[in-house]
């Protein structure tokens, strides 16, 4: 092999690697909205105490799976990190899952006049996706601010921040983010603020 295709190889296997994480939020966010559609459906079918077989694949399912990934894509959910995980993100996830639900709902009338859903089933679905699909972003942040936040391998060093307003909250939580630095209170001249906390 010479060295140019030796060269190729390695940028291929780069960029595979490179598109690892991101193919694994996909592919949890495909099995977080199957696992909303099936436990939808099984709370329906439990309710009904019918003796209608419950499919836990079948070509409708695919189809919401299909519809609520291009909604997730569409709103942009797999350009951010789960790192930095905030409320934005949840008012994205919680987008998608409307969309997703105005999509899948119009496909099932087409397909079959909605005769094998329950309206109670696609009025809980999105509830249900966002719960499912942000609650994990949501802990996996936690988890990353308190790993770095109880990290004692460096030194940490106390500091003052001057303002409580807006700039100091964000201040105060890019350093707990990034910096080897523990806020310990904050300066303002505005008497208003004084006895007050901030996270």
């Amino acid at each position: 092999m010479d060295r140019a295709a030796g060269a190729a190889m390695n940028a291929g296997m780069a960029a595979a690697v490179a598109m690892l994480p991101r193919l694994l939020v996909v592919l949890h966010d495909v099995a977080m909205a199957w696992l909303a559609w099936a436990a939808l459906e099984a709370l329906r079918y439990r309710i009904g105490a019918g003796d209608v077989e419950m499919m836990l694949f079948s070509p409708m399912v695919a189809l919401v799976l299909a519809t609520q990934t291009l909604a997730f894509w569409w709103m942009g959910l797999y350009r951010g990190l789960w790192r930095f995980a905030s409320l934005p993100d949840m008012v994205n996830i919680a987008k998608a899952g409307g969309i997703g639900l105005l999509a899948i709902a119009f496909e099932l009338l087409v397909f079959d006049r909605m005769g094998l859903v329950s309206r109670a089933m696609l009025a809980l679905y999105p509830v249900v996706l966002v719960t499912l699909v942000g609650g994990p972003r949501l802990l996996y942040r936690a988890w990353k601010d308190e790993r770095a936040a109880v990290d004692a391998s460096h030194p940490v060093a106390r500091v003052l921040v001057l303002g409580a307003g807006r700039t100091g909250e964000a201040l105060i939580r890019r350093i707990g983010r990034e910096a080897p630095y523990q806020p310990v209170g904050l300066l303002d001249d505005d008497r208003r603020l004084h006895g007050r906390r901030v996270q």
